[in-house]
């Protein structure tokens, strides 16, 4: 995937799509996809989700199980990553992509494995809540989603699921954005 990072001007939108992936580990390279979640999200407002196991097939790593209570059987009979990665992509359409840390790890990946097989880049503009939170509230000393969620009152866990990730990862985003509109942030 090769990210276009929305500019500050355009850091406000009301229609677009929260993605998060789950893998098994942090290497775009060497590492896969094992879950695939977005929430569309039309006018401020969710509307549709999409949530998709994937086979890596490859055993997963003790300490990803641990993370995200995900099996080697969840995930012996799902479909491998090129046969979910057009239905995702469709889903996706041009929409902007919110992630939380998105331009990092959610991006490479894509892009990696689009890359391993073939197909074309998505090349979605992006937004990071990442780097957005450490510029709305450089004040506080963490900005990993948990924090954030806590910090808004959105939740008390990341669940570390794709789809729930992705649903909060747009609560707090539209959580910024409220904030920005305040502020007169533009």
């Amino acid at each position: 995937m090769k990210s276009k990072p929305v500019k500050a001007k355009d850091l406000m939108v009301d229609n677009y799509t929260s993605i998060d992936l789950e893998t098994t580990g942090f290497s775009p390279s060497d590492d896969r996809i094992v879950e695939i979640g977005a929430i569309r999200v039309r006018n401020g407002r969710p509307v549709k989700r999409y949530s998709q196991l994937i086979n890596p097939q490859r055993p997963l790593p003790e300490e990803i199980t641990r993370l995200n209570g995900l099996t080697d059987a969840d995930l012996r009979n799902q479909p491998t990553v090129d046969q979910v990665l057009p239905d995702f992509i469709r889903f996706i359409g041009n929409d902007t992509l919110i992630g939380h840390n998105i331009n990092e790890f959610d991006a490479a990946f894509l892009l990696a494995n689009t890359t391993r097989l073939g197909m074309r880049h998505i090349g979605n503009k992006t937004i990071d809540t990442l780097p957005l939170d450490r510029a709305l509230y450089p004040e506080e000393p963490k900005h990993r989603l948990v924090d954030i969620i806590r910090r808004f009152g959105i939740a008390q866990t990341e669940s570390h699921r794709a789809a729930d990730d992705a649903l909060q990862t747009a609560q707090c985003y539209e959580t910024m954005k409220a904030y920005m509109k305040a502020n007169g942030i533009k």
